[in-house]
């Protein structure tokens, strides 16, 4: 049986696996939008909410390293 403290870990490690699978499966969606040329609302629903995966893309094209033409 788990002690206190390393069931706490276990936890916080399953909970980070779980926030990070999320962002991977949203940018996928940011990914699916650029192969497709669809519009933002069109997103299949297994990426995510649409408001999110565009917020995603946005956060990409106007982060740092990207420059405006």
């Amino acid at each position: 049986m788990l002690s206190g403290s390393c069931s706490r870990d276990v936890c916080r490690w399953r909970r980070r696996v779980r926030c990070l699978r999320r962002v991977r499966d949203q940018f996928n969606g940011v990914l699916w939008r650029f192969r497709t040329g669809s519009g933002r609302r069109d997103v299949p629903e297994r990426y995510g909410p649409w408001s999110t995966v565009y917020s995603r893309l946005r956060a990409r094209v106007e982060g740092p390293g990207c420059s405006r033409r």
